[in-house]
């Protein structure tokens, strides 16, 4: 059995008046999100990511929209409400 820990990661849309949020990345641009740490819930891990990344607080955690498996992250999608 193989026992690799895989890195827990989430990720949060946010829509407002039929725009979206979006932050730079490595990559391009992507959706604001981050690691969750060892003591984080999800949630917290949210509110910290969005908040390091747009300066804004997230109000309100929604919807549960999926996961995204990779081999070595499993992303987290949530509908949240942001200010």
């Amino acid at each position: 059995m193989n026992n690799i820990l895989v890195q827990q990661v989430v990720a949060g849309i946010a829509v407002k008046d039929h725009q979206v949020l979006l932050v730079k990345a490595k990559h391009g641009i992507a959706t604001p999100g981050g690691k969750v740490g060892i003591t984080e819930s999800f949630t917290e891990a949210l509110a910290r990511e969005v908040f390091e990344e747009t300066g804004l607080k997230v109000l309100r955690v929604g919807r549960f929209m999926g996961v995204d498996v990779q081999p070595t992250y499993h992303c987290h999608v949530f509908a949240m409400e942001v200010s």
